[in-house]
């Protein structure tokens, strides 16, 4: 008689490779994450191979093995830079520079670019991608921890049986989003109920016929940084949201969240409204405004920064 899978005895495990694609041993000390509804799931093709004579197929073939890995988490800060941010956002072209993650334009093994591999231990199944990079989307709600979720893409490798693993979860609370710092331009503090943040990396897998899955890794070939944020409208001697709209204006963004040794903070020196429509919350009109993040300079790669203390 088989024994049911309970999809609450689950645990993710993730660490950067030292070889891209090259898949890494997991343990506990590699699991020491928060992390909520954890999902791993195969994206394989079968080549059909249709008969002849009659109707009915030969048998199909299972073509290259690639997945995804979709997970959120709470995000917080610390002295030591948090285990969530030195795996993950190398492995979304995030780069630690003297203290500030910044969005690099470079291949995973170069410019700190990372590939990661994320294991997901079920109830004594055990689901591992290889090769894995990705993109994430942060969301701040008044009041509320900020979430993270994000979206990995690497190599299926097939299934098998684990024990589960027992990590020492960290124990800081996330900061809540209140009492926090935005700041849009050099004066505006608007009233928000929400701001998401996407890092909107484009993720391929590179395909390889010297590998038994037919990739050898992932790789982030685009980036376009963008957002929406819901201010309380206002008369245009106030605040002229449609007026930046229209004139292509450009606004450095500040956010912070939390206080020292569980901060994170936010800056990009070119937010640009991309879209501003009118809206209604509690009967209370609002400006539902989608953005874009441009670079700063022209050397780029300055878009975002995020630093964690």
């Amino acid at each position: 008689m088989t024994i049911p899978l309970l999809r609450k005895r689950r645990v993710l495990a993730a660490k950067i490779e030292t070889t891209v694609g090259a898949a890494e041993t997991l343990s506990a000390s590699d699991a020491v994450f928060n992390v909520y509804t954890a999902d791993v799931q195969a994206n394989i093709e079968m080549t059909q191979r249709m008969g002849q004579g009659v109707f009915g197929p030969l048998p199909s073939v299972a073509g290259a093995r690639g997945g995804t890995a979709t997970f959120s988490l709470d995000l917080i800060g610390g002295e030591t830079t948090p285990a969530w941010a030195s795996t993950f956002l190398p492995a979304c072209g995030f780069v630690l520079d003297t203290g500030v993650y910044l969005p690099v334009t470079r291949p995973p093994g170069s410019g700190g670019v990372k590939t990661i591999t994320i294991g997901s231990y079920q109830d004594g199944l055990y689901k591992v991608l290889r090769g894995c990079m990705g993109t994430a989307v942060f969301t701040f709600k008044a009041g509320v921890p900020v979430s993270v979720l994000f979206t990995f893409t690497g190599i299926w490798n097939p299934p098998t049986d684990v024990t589960i693993i027992a990590p020492d979860y960290p124990n800081v609370l996330p900061p809540r989003f209140a009492d926090s710092g935005l700041l849009i331009g050099s004066s505006w503090n608007p009233k928000i109920e929400q701001l998401t943040i996407d890092l909107g990396n484009t993720v391929v897998l590179r395909e390889d016929p010297g590998d038994i899955s037919g990739y050898c890794s992932a790789v982030v070939t685009d980036r376009l940084i963008v957002g929406q944020l819901n201010p309380e409208a206002a008369l245009v001697a106030g605040r002229d949201d449609f007026g930046d709209w229209l004139s292509s204006e450009e606004q450095a963004i500040e956010l912070s969240v939390g206080e020292e040794d569980n901060r994170v903070a936010f800056a990009a020196p070119a937010l640009q409204f991309q879209n501003v429509q009118d809206a209604d919350r509690n009967s209370v009109q609002i400006n539902d405004i989608n953005f874009q993040l441009n670079r700063g300079t022209d050397g780029g790669d300055d878009e975002l920064a995020i630093t964690i203390d």
